[in-house]
């Protein structure tokens, strides 16, 4: 078996594109280049990858088998080069940050502006703002080589997680909401309002959810969704009769005149703050020297 990492990542790049006409478009090469590649890959390995007459846009079932493997050895060989680079450059690199829990963005900024004094070379790409499920999907497929979150440990399979602490939440509404003026708030009394909330795929949302459920009452309405937690949730609580969960991280960082917290022990739901990377990934001393920075300024907050 003769396999190249060459053939693997055009094989990679006609899945990504849904065919070896868009990936030839994409990755400006000709078909009968990626369609040899294919053709060998699939001579090396004994198998088929693509169904017959498909165009190859459908992976047979050996060929949904493989991609995860194939997946897995193009992004290990990603790290490999990406710390070899960094260890000839020696106070470069580039590290690739996810960053989906905004009320961290203190011990983030901490923790890149030592590493930027030490690293003068050093290069950030940073990507903000995107669901937990797209962090983790992109942590796992080497996209990212860190990710900030607040998650539940179980939803992260194939990567390693650091706990860095865990915030609880509070159910929030403006000051003088007809909520904020009940002597005694019961959670029955929450289903006449809408939210403004994450989404439906989020392990908070699901939380939420249960409480409601434990208590025999329909799910909440979610009239605003947004992927990722951030102080624009209160702006908008602020104008509406909407609700929110805040963490108390955020709730510290406003001016909270205008807020009302409900006395609801049963939302009070936890936070857990998380650090992924990929399973198995080389970690550079960069990204180590990162998440250890980060890890301290949490803790510190």
């Amino acid at each position: 078996m003769s396999l190249t990492l060459r053939d693997i990542d055009y094989f990679l790049a006609v899945v990504s594109a849904g065919g070896l006409a868009q990936a030839a478009a994409k990755a400006v090469l000709t078909q009968s280049t990626l369609s040899k590649a294919v053709q060998r890959l699939e001579n090396d390995l004994g198998l088929q990858l693509f169904e017959p007459n498909s165009g190859q846009t459908r992976l047979t079932t050996a060929g949904q088998r493989f991609l995860g493997a194939a997946r897995n050895l193009s992004a290990c060989y990603g790290d490999a080069i990406r710390v070899t680079s960094e260890m000839q450059r020696a106070r470069g690199g580039l590290l690739r940050i996810g960053f989906a829990d905004m009320t961290r963005a203190e011990a983030v900024a901490d923790a890149l502006s030592g590493l930027l004094r030490a690293h003068p070379k050093l290069r950030v790409r940073m990507r903000v703002g995107q669901s937990d499920r797209l962090m983790i999907q992109a942590v796992r497929s080497g996209e990212l080589d860190i990710a900030v979150l607040s998650t539940n440990v179980e939803d992260a399979n194939g990567c390693d997680c650091t706990v860095f602490g865990i915030d609880r939440c509070r159910p929030v509404v403006r000051a003088g909401h007809p909520l904020s003026l009940l002597a005694k708030v019961e959670l029955a009394d929450l289903q006449d309002y809408e939210w403004v909330f994450a989404a439906p795929q989020s392990s908070i949302w699901r939380a939420l959810n249960a409480v409601f459920a434990s208590h025999k009452l329909k799910s909440p309405r979610v009239a605003v969704q947004a992927e990722t937690y951030s102080n624009f949730h209160l702006t908008l609580i602020r104008a509406t009769d909407l609700i929110t969960l805040a963490p108390l991280a955020s709730l510290r960082q406003v001016d909270g005149a205008d807020l009302h917290v409900l006395d609801l022990p049963a939302l009070q739901l936890p936070r857990t703050g998380v650090v992924m990377t990929r399973a198995g990934a080389a970690k550079s001393p960069l990204l180590i020297a990162f998440k250890d920075a980060f890890v301290s300024a949490s803790a510190d907050d």
